[in-house]
Formats: C-alpha cells, sequence, structure tokens
C-alpha cells in the first residue's frame, strides 16, 4: 500500500491525489456528522430516510473537500508559489459550497471565512512544523494497539523490587 500525505509535494503538483485524499477526508467527517445527526436530532424511521439523511450530509462534505483542493491546486499553479495564500482562496471556495447548499450567501460567507482561515493555520502549522493537525497517515504494522507493550498491572510485582 503507497502512503500519501497531502504535503509531500508543493502545491500545483499531483493534484488529483491531493484531491482524492481531501475528498476522503471530508467525506468521513460528513459521515460522523451525519451519524450524529441521526442519533441525536433526526431520527429517520425507514433505511430509505437514513441513507437520504446520510447523502444530506456526507456530500456537501465530499464536495467542499474536493472544491477546496481544487481551487488551491489550481491557484498554486497560477501564482507558482506556495504559500498560506493558495489555502485562503480554496478553503473559501470549499466554504462556500454550504452557501449554495442551503442557498444563502451569508451562510457561504461564514462557513468560507471559518474555513480558508482554518486551511490556511494547517498550512502554516506544515510549513513551521507546529504540530496542530495530525493529517498524516500513522503507519501501523499490525494494529492500533500494541497490547504486548502495555504494563497494566496495579502494583508492582513484590519479586521484581
Amino acid at each position: 500500500m503507497v502512503w500519501f500525505s497531502y504535503f509531500d509535494k508543493p502545491d500545483g503538483e499531483d493534484c488529483f491525489q491531493k484531491i482524492w485524499f481531501a475528498t476522503k477526508k471530508l467525506s468521513a467527517i460528513g459521515a460522523c456528522v451525519a451519524v450524529l445527526d441521526q442519533i441525536a436530532v433526526t431520527h429517520p424511521p425507514t433505511n430509505f430516510d437514513k441513507m437520504a439523511r446520510a447523502g444530506h450530509w456526507i456530500l456537501p462534505f465530499a464536495a467542499m473537500g474536493a472544491v477546496a483542493a481544487a481551487v488551491t491546486c489550481s491557484i498554486a499553479t497560477i501564482r507558482q508559489k506556495d504559500d498560506y495564500v493558495n489555502y485562503l482562496i480554496g478553503g473559501f471556495a470549499g466554504g462556500s459550497i454550504w452557501g449554495a447548499k442551503y442557498r444563502s450567501i451569508p451562510i457561504g460567507c461564514i462557513v468560507g471565512v471559518c474555513s480558508s482561515v482554518t486551511a490556511a493555520i494547517l498550512k502554516q502549522s506544515h510549513k513551521n512544523n507546529w504540530n496542530m493537525f495530525d493529517i498524516n497517515p500513522r503507519k501501523v504494522e499490525r494494529g492500533y494497539l500494541k497490547h504486548y507493550e502495555l504494563d497494566l498491572t496495579i502494583r508492582k510485582d513484590p519479586k521484581d523490587a
């Protein structure tokens, strides 16, 4: 399996893989939001309603990731610079998906500004080696928990003391 990190290559390179990465990550976030919405708020009665409600959240999140990554990559190609301004513009374009979804310019502007600031902070955190958002995949050999390395005893063995 090939591991991919969004920041392996500079902006403007490997655009399709970056678009797929952002779409995949934000689709997962949309799925989590959809599950929370169905459990806590809407309580859809049928399976069709559950799937429709999941699409209500997953599709805009996926579109947001795809648009943000595509615009960021396009702007970087046009500007020939690898800096946070690309992410400001791409994040605003991605956030405007929500304005189109709800047919509201204020909602699009608010979500656009929030996502553009988040994207710019993400770029700056990577550029300056701040570990604010851990988006790199973890390379795990077998499972996530190495149970054989954990010491789960309540007290030390008297023979060892």
